[in-house]
């Protein structure tokens, strides 16, 4: 019990039950935290990836007219 209480943070219950909830609503939210980040991570990419592609696009057309 000890150990969940110095890995929870701002926990206020004592009892047994109270920090195995808490523990689990923290767990919870931080695997939705890492879900979103993930989530953020791979769209910024995306965009890089979807924005450098269309540079090259463009200077491909630009340098090589028909």
């Amino acid at each position: 019990m000890k150990t969940l209480q110095k890995l929870i943070p701002n926990l206020i219950v004592t009892d047994k039950q109270g920090i195995d909830g808490e523990a689990i609503e923290y767990h919870k939210q931080f695997q939705l935290q890492v879900q979103v980040t993930s989530l953020s991570y791979t769209v910024v990419h995306a965009f890089i990836f979807v924005s450098g592609f269309s540079m090259f696009c463009l200077k491909f057309v630009y340098s090589n007219p028909l």
